[in-house]
């Protein structure tokens, strides 16, 4: 039987955040993100939207996701470096998670 890298991956996950809600959790999503798009999946780069502010574009939710979260910030930096021409989110992402680790350490 031969199993698919999402369904690895999806257990993968769970394994690693078995208690947390994990479609809240900043360092498994840039994770999945990350891991999927490595393996040549189209992942779109919205799945970091419900991490923005509502006011728009280029405001990530700093009260949440400050620099107490280092582990999902190193997470979604990494995975901001697999953007395509022509997402911003994740440009905007490299300039967030730049200024927020430099701040915290």
């Amino acid at each position: 039987m031969k199993v698919s890298p999402m369904s690895y991956l999806d257990r993968s996950v769970y394994h690693h955040h078995p208690n947390n809600n994990i479609d809240e959790d900043l360092f498994t999503t840039a994770l999945r993100f990350r891991l999927l798009r490595l393996h040549g999946y189209n992942v779109p780069s919205d799945v970091f939207k419900r991490f923005q502010n509502e006011e728009g574009e280029g405001t990530f939710k700093e009260e949440e996701l400050g620099s107490d979260d280092a582990e999902g910030m190193m997470s979604l930096y990494d995975a901001a470096y697999l953007h395509m021409h022509g997402e911003t989110i994740l440009d905007e992402a490299v300039e967030f998670t730049k200024a927020q680790l430099t701040n915290c350490c």
